[in-house]
């Protein structure tokens, strides 16, 4: 992030929420049943199919459900909604049938579970381009494309603030050059593309290609965009390692501290990351001078399991239940969350 390219700044901290439901043109009292292209949550597909056949069908149940899928369990529909039993590929097969899918609906919806049922990110990403394939029959507006785009290549974010310190013009090999590590002038072009497309670069009448916002608010949730973002946030830690080699020590820094904390600890931690993360952007902010584009990458996570606390210790807790969050908050955190009116 730079001073004079803030208007390129961003940060992932959009209250959570997922993808809000499509409003039924014909009313809200009338039940419209969705398409499955409409939805990036198998879970709560399934869950508004039940609710739109129950609402026309008082009959309609989950052991209706489960016969006409040939499921032997007449609560498996509900535990699937709650989360609490996933599908098979045989399963998938069976719900198809009782959800009275076509061809390219069973395949989109085979994709979907198997989207939100990947353990890892790269199966994530290869179930999600999967998806994306069928763009044709999908609401863009639900899968939120753009944004997944933004953070598809860790490059595009860089440029967009390089966009914000120099005058490029439709020099993309130099743009190109200027990313650490260099991205090809066709990479360049396309990530500036991207960004003229979603409004955050504008280009003036001189030629120069300029941010258009002061920042970029993105969901943190359980969707494709946090699904990018994590991919991002690999990229971060990844150019976070290679920085400790490929820069001189005047002009990078690392540092690590291994600590025991307690929950309350942590939660003081978390804000006190919080109210520096503040100080940086507004040292930041007063920044006339930008002229490099720095990644300023913050990680705290456990590299341990609950340890065993010894009978002295745990003795100790109870008499006296320790500090609490207030008291553990410093007071640079107290002055920040005074002056965003949170008690």
């Amino acid at each position: 992030m730079t001073g004079a390219s803030a208007a390129a700044g961003w940060e992932m901290s959009v209250p959570t929420g997922g993808f809000e439901p499509l409003r039924s043109k014909n009313g809200p009292n009338i039940p419209t049943l969705r398409s499955v292209f409409e939805f990036i949550d198998y879970r709560k597909f399934l869950d508004h199919h039940y609710l739109e056949k129950k609402k026309k069908n008082r009959k309609f149940s989950y052991r209706y459900f489960a016969m006409k899928a040939g499921i032997t369990s007449p609560s498996f529909l509900k535990m699937v909604i709650d989360g609490k039993r996933n599908l098979t590929s045989g399963m998938i097969e069976k719900f198809c049938r009782a959800l009275e899918l076509d061809a390219k609906e069973s395949k989109y919806f085979t994709n979907l579970v198997h989207f939100n049922q990947a353990k890892t990110a790269r199966e994530k990403q290869d179930f999600y381009a999967a998806l994306r394939a069928m763009g044709d029959m999908i609401r863009e507006e639900v899968l939120r494309i753009n944004q997944y785009d933004y953070f598809d290549k860790w490059y595009t974010p860089i440029i967009r603030e390089l966009l914000g310190l120099g005058d490029f013009q439709e020099d993309f090999d130099l743009l190109g050059r200027t990313v650490e590590p260099p991205v090809s002038p066709a990479e360049a072009k396309s990530a500036v593309q991207l960004l003229l497309k979603l409004g955050l670069v504008t280009h003036k009448d001189g030629g120069r290609y300029v941010p258009t916002k002061l920042a970029l608010a993105i969901a943190n949730d359980d969707s494709v965009v946090s699904l990018s973002l994590r991919t991002y946030q690999e990229y971060a830690l990844e150019h976070a390692k290679r920085a400790m080699y490929d820069f001189d020590k005047r002009v990078r820094h690392l540092s690590t501290l291994v600590l025991g904390v307690s929950p309350a600890a942590y939660g003081a931690m978390v804000e006190e990351i919080a109210a520096f993360k503040d100080r940086i952007k507004a040292i930041v902010h007063r920044d006339e001078a930008s002229s490099r584009v720095y990644q300023f990458t913050l990680a705290l996570f456990p590299v341990s399991k609950e340890a065993p606390r010894p009978a002295a210790a745990v003795a100790e807790a109870r008499t006296h239940a320790g500090l609490g969050l207030e008291e553990l908050r410093s007071p640079a955190a107290r002055a920040a969350r005074a002056e965003k009116g949170v008690a």
